[in-house]
């Protein structure tokens, strides 16, 4: 005799030290509400989870930018560190200069140590930003 649960009445197999034969196997209701309320409070703890740890990404993030001494190095420390909590591939670090009104350059961008002024991604933002900021 086999047993199978119906999404409509979820039955399952009463446990085997119940003292019920194998032949006859007792049904045990297993009401959906009990097992939703489960599901949503697990759910529910996983999102604060999640939280506490963005928050703190966000606490070691925000001690590393104090702990930079230069200027460099707060950018190379943004555009890397900020990798772990933003939903980004790659993160550039545009500064512009207000003396000269056109002037904008990247600084920094995740993953390289230095950045190359004359490659297409960093030429092509750096027009992007410029027509924008104009």
């Amino acid at each position: 005799m086999s047993v199978e649960a119906n999404a409509k009445t979820p039955y399952q197999p009463a446990h085997p030290l119940s003292g019920k034969s194998a032949s006859q196997p007792k049904l045990v209701r297993v009401y959906p509400s009990a097992e939703k309320t489960r599901d949503r409070e697990k759910a529910e703890h996983e999102k604060i989870q999640l939280r506490i740890k963005r928050l703190e990404q966000l606490l070691t993030f925000e001690s590393q930018i104090r702990a930079v001494g230069s200027l460099k190095e707060l950018q190379f420390c943004v555009v890397n560190e900020a990798l772990q909590f933003l939903n980004a591939t790659q993160i550039f670090f545009v500064e512009r200069k207000f003396r000269l009104r056109d002037r904008v350059r990247i600084g920094a961008v995740s993953h390289v140590s230095m950045v190359d002024p004359n490659s297409t991604s960093v030429v092509a933002l750096e027009d992007v930003f410029r027509e924008e900021l104009s």
